[in-house]
Protein backbone atom coordinates (compact mmCIF):
# COMPACT_ATOMS: atom_id res chain seq x y z
CA UNK A 1 0.00 0.00 0.00
CA UNK A 2 2.78 2.46 0.84
CA UNK A 3 4.56 1.56 -2.40
CA UNK A 4 1.41 2.43 -4.35
CA UNK A 5 0.95 5.62 -2.34
CA UNK A 6 4.56 6.70 -2.97
CA UNK A 7 4.45 5.89 -6.67
CA UNK A 8 1.14 7.65 -7.31
CA UNK A 9 1.74 10.41 -4.72
CA UNK A 10 -1.38 9.63 -2.69
CA UNK A 11 -1.43 12.18 0.11
CA UNK A 12 -4.67 10.97 1.67
CA UNK A 13 -3.51 7.85 3.49
CA UNK A 14 -4.31 8.09 7.17
CA UNK A 15 -5.06 5.59 9.90
CA UNK A 16 -8.79 5.76 9.23
CA UNK A 17 -8.46 4.64 5.62
CA UNK A 18 -6.23 1.62 5.79
CA UNK A 19 -8.40 -1.29 4.75
CA UNK A 20 -7.90 -5.01 5.18
CA UNK A 21 -9.30 -8.05 3.40
CA UNK A 22 -10.15 -11.23 5.26
CA UNK A 23 -9.41 -14.50 3.47
CA UNK A 24 -11.81 -17.13 4.78
CA UNK A 25 -9.74 -20.02 3.42
CA UNK A 26 -6.53 -19.02 5.17
CA UNK A 27 -8.30 -17.17 7.98
CA UNK A 28 -5.80 -14.34 7.60
CA UNK A 29 -6.06 -10.62 7.01
CA UNK A 30 -4.18 -8.79 4.27
CA UNK A 31 -3.91 -5.12 3.42
CA UNK A 32 -6.14 -3.92 0.64
CA UNK A 33 -3.64 -2.08 -1.57
CA UNK A 34 -6.11 -0.22 -3.79
CA UNK A 35 -8.20 1.66 -1.30
CA UNK A 36 -8.98 5.38 -1.32
CA UNK A 37 -6.61 6.64 -3.99
CA UNK A 38 -8.76 9.72 -4.60
CA UNK A 39 -6.08 12.31 -3.88
CA UNK A 40 -3.22 10.81 -5.82
CA UNK A 41 -1.28 12.48 -8.65
CA UNK A 42 -2.09 16.01 -7.44
CA UNK A 43 -5.80 15.46 -8.06
CA UNK A 44 -6.87 18.63 -6.24
CA UNK A 45 -6.21 21.03 -9.12
CA UNK A 46 -8.68 23.60 -7.77
CA UNK A 47 -7.05 24.35 -4.44
CA UNK A 48 -3.85 22.58 -3.39
CA UNK A 49 -2.22 21.84 -6.75
CA UNK A 50 -3.50 24.33 -9.34
CA UNK A 51 -2.91 23.09 -12.87
CA UNK A 52 -0.91 26.20 -13.72
CA UNK A 53 1.67 25.33 -11.04
CA UNK A 54 4.75 23.39 -12.05
CA UNK A 55 5.32 19.76 -11.20
CA UNK A 56 8.31 20.84 -9.08
CA UNK A 57 6.10 23.19 -7.04
CA UNK A 58 3.60 20.39 -6.42
CA UNK A 59 6.34 17.94 -5.46
CA UNK A 60 7.69 20.38 -2.87
CA UNK A 61 4.25 20.94 -1.37
CA UNK A 62 2.90 17.38 -1.12
CA UNK A 63 3.14 15.50 2.17
CA UNK A 64 2.77 11.78 2.75
CA UNK A 65 0.78 10.27 5.59
CA UNK A 66 0.40 8.61 8.10
CA UNK A 67 3.87 7.58 9.29
CA UNK A 68 6.06 10.33 7.82
CA UNK A 69 5.52 13.44 5.73
CA UNK A 70 8.06 12.04 3.23
CA UNK A 71 6.97 9.25 0.87
CA UNK A 72 10.50 7.88 0.56
CA UNK A 73 11.02 7.59 4.33
CA UNK A 74 7.76 5.64 4.65
CA UNK A 75 8.63 3.46 1.68
CA UNK A 76 12.17 2.73 2.89
CA UNK A 77 10.89 1.73 6.34
CA UNK A 78 8.16 -0.53 4.93
CA UNK A 79 10.52 -2.20 2.46
CA UNK A 80 13.13 -2.71 5.16
CA UNK A 81 10.56 -4.52 7.28
CA UNK A 82 8.63 -6.39 4.58
CA UNK A 83 10.64 -6.25 1.38
CA UNK A 84 9.29 -5.11 -1.95
CA UNK A 85 5.63 -6.02 -2.09
CA UNK A 86 4.57 -4.97 -5.59
CA UNK A 87 5.80 -4.82 -9.14
CA UNK A 88 4.08 -2.62 -11.70
CA UNK A 89 3.60 -4.26 -15.09
CA UNK A 90 2.85 -1.27 -17.29
CA UNK A 91 5.06 0.76 -19.56
CA UNK A 92 5.01 4.44 -20.37
CA UNK A 93 3.54 3.50 -23.74
CA UNK A 94 0.65 1.81 -21.87
CA UNK A 95 0.07 5.05 -19.97
CA UNK A 96 0.06 7.09 -23.17
CA UNK A 97 -2.43 4.72 -24.81
CA UNK A 98 -4.74 4.87 -21.78
CA UNK A 99 -4.56 8.65 -21.58
CA UNK A 100 -5.19 8.97 -25.31
CA UNK A 101 -8.29 6.78 -25.02
CA UNK A 102 -9.55 9.00 -22.20
CA UNK A 103 -8.37 12.34 -23.54
CA UNK A 104 -11.89 13.64 -24.16
CA UNK A 105 -12.65 13.31 -20.43
CA UNK A 106 -9.81 15.54 -19.17
CA UNK A 107 -8.27 18.85 -20.14
CA UNK A 108 -4.97 18.61 -22.01
CA UNK A 109 -3.13 20.25 -19.07
CA UNK A 110 -4.27 17.48 -16.72
CA UNK A 111 -3.17 14.76 -19.12
CA UNK A 112 0.20 16.48 -19.54
CA UNK A 113 0.69 16.66 -15.76
CA UNK A 114 -0.20 12.97 -15.35
CA UNK A 115 2.26 12.04 -18.10
CA UNK A 116 5.01 14.15 -16.51
CA UNK A 117 4.41 12.77 -13.04
CA UNK A 118 4.22 9.13 -14.09
CA UNK A 119 7.33 9.42 -16.26
CA UNK A 120 9.17 10.88 -13.26
CA UNK A 121 7.87 8.22 -10.90
CA UNK A 122 8.78 5.40 -13.29
CA UNK A 123 12.37 6.69 -13.37
CA UNK A 124 12.52 7.25 -9.62
CA UNK A 125 11.00 3.90 -8.67
CA UNK A 126 12.36 1.90 -11.58
CA UNK A 127 13.02 -1.06 -9.29
CA UNK A 128 9.24 -1.44 -8.87
CA UNK A 129 8.71 -1.77 -12.62
CA UNK A 130 8.53 -5.39 -13.82
CA UNK A 131 10.16 -6.00 -17.15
Amino acid sequence: MLEIDAFFMNEDRHTNNIAVIYNEKTQKYELSPFFDQGLCMFADINQDYPIDQSLEYCLEKIEAKPFSSDFDIQLDAAEELYGIQIGFQFTFKDIQIYLQKNSENYPREVIRRVEQLLRRQMRKYGYLMKK
